[in-house]
């Protein structure tokens, strides 16, 4: 039979387990925060996850509130480690299947697979800057895609990221940022005298053929 501990004793056991009597396995870091971790269904498989806050309690909610998203199927993306091609994948799937039609969202799904994914699909999506989204605009034209095409992948990108910025994934949209590339139709060449054409220079100068330029000259020279 074990030994019964003080009362003092336990009580202070307690506390160093559960300094914020949350009832849960949340720990103290180094750095004051505290961490509880939990093994989830992600995008990527099941991993182990931590979950962190000021205090045990807020540690422990996120995990729960997590651990009930997978009991409904959901799958978890840790916003710190999320890339911009697991949310794509995401939005489309969760989002954009139930707010565009079916012809849409296979346009949708079509620019994702085959130029969004390819050129973010690595990179963080807290990494994400305008920077990146002018950077994609540029190679996309450089490939000698219509403008206001790429116009068009920019701006489904544009409403991915503000589904991101709505479930609090990122604090602003950087496509928003960035104009949409468009085509531009070659202007004509503006003549230097208004009402008189472009080649109206030349015809104050003259040629041997055309004979001289001023008519009294011409006047002179004829025969009486």
């Amino acid at each position: 039979m074990a030994r019964a501990l003080p009362y003092h004793g336990a009580v202070a056991r307690a506390k160093r387990k559960n300094p914020n009597r949350a009832g849960t396995d949340a720990r103290k870091r180094k750095d004051g925060r505290y961490e509880t971790r939990a093994t989830l269904n992600t995008a990527m498989g099941r991993r182990r996850v931590s979950f962190y806050g000021d205090t045990a309690e807020e540690a422990n909610n996120k995990k729960f509130r997590a651990l009930a998203d997978q009991a409904k199927g959901i799958l978890f993306f840790d916003p710190a480690r999320l890339t911009v091609g697991e949310h794509l994948q995401s939005w489309l799937t969760d989002t954009a299947r139930y707010q565009v039609s079916e012809g849409t969202f296979e346009r949708y799904e079509r620019t994702c697979r085959n130029h969004l994914v390819p050129f973010f699909g690595r990179l963080r999506l807290r990494e994400l800057t305008a920077a990146h989204v002018r950077a994609f605009k540029a190679r996309k034209i450089e490939e000698g895609l219509n403008p206001n095409t790429v116009g068009v992948m920019q701006g489904v990108l544009s409403t991915a990221l503000n589904q991101a910025m709505d479930d609090s994934l990122i604090p602003s949209n950087p496509a928003s940022r960035v104009k949409k590339a468009v085509k531009r139709e070659q202007a004509p060449m503006r003549s230097l005298f208004p009402g008189r054409g472009f080649e109206a220079p030349r015809s104050r100068c003259g040629n041997a053929r055309r004979g001289p330029a001023n008519p009294r000259a011409q006047d002179r020279d004829a025969p009486g």
